[in-house]
């Protein structure tokens, strides 16, 4: 699947927050940038995805 580059930014952050004990999204929902944690293909907060998002089932670090 090739992403779009708003699909590959909210996977880098996804990432970041992974890595980062969840500080990144508790850093963007206090600070306005809340629709950053949204997933752009199911549409749900904090980095969260429903059961069968393709996007939540990518693995960015294996990705071109």
């Amino acid at each position: 699947m090739k992403l779009t580059i708003q699909q590959k930014i909210y996977k880098q952050l996804e990432l970041l927050d992974i890595n980062e004990a969840y500080a990144v999204s508790k850093f963007l929902n206090s600070n306005g940038y809340a629709n950053l944690t949204v997933c752009p293909e199911c549409c749900v907060d904090d980095f969260v995805h429903v059961e069968g998002c393709k996007l939540g089932e990518i693995d960015i670090e294996s990705e071109d």
